[in-house]
């Protein structure tokens, strides 16, 4: 008798814990994982303007002024 009865109560135990983990992941999915995915994203967007601004920079027209040299002696 006790076996018939008993698994009534483990199933409302099963269904809280089941509801607690839904909450839980709701809420590491919505304030962490989010997050961190939003943060990643800027930076791999900085990182890409950042080397964009690097290369125009290394490629820029570089007006270098020639002097000639006179020794004197």
């Amino acid at each position: 008798m006790a076996a018939v009865i008993r698994p009534g109560k483990e199933s409302k135990m099963n269904d809280k814990l089941n509801q607690e983990r839904k909450d839980l992941a709701e809420f590491i999915m919505t304030n962490v994982i989010d997050h961190v995915v939003e943060a990643a994203f800027c930076y791999g967007e900085s990182l890409g303007v950042c080397r964009t601004i690097q290369r125009r920079f290394e490629n820029r027209p570089v007006t270098k002024y020639l002097f000639p040299t006179i020794q004197e002696f």
